[in-house]
C-alpha cells in the first residue's frame, strides 16, 4: 500500500471530530495495515 495514501488518510483522521480509534483499528487490521497505524497513533499520543 502507498504510504502517501496512510499519510494523507490520517490527516483527514486527526482533523475529525469524532475520531473512534476502536473502529479505526478494526479497519487497519481488515486492510493489514495495524502496524502503521498502532505506530501513527503512538506518535501522536
Amino acid at each position: 500500500m502507498d504510504k502517501n495514501i496512510i499519510d494523507e488518510a490520517f490527516r483527514e483522521y486527526i482533523r475529525r471530530k469524532d475520531k473512534k480509534i476502536n473502529l479505526l483499528m478494526k479497519y487497519s487490521e481488515e486492510c493489514s495495515i495495524a502496524k502503521i497505524v498502532k505506530l501513527y497513533m503512538e506518535v501522536l499520543i
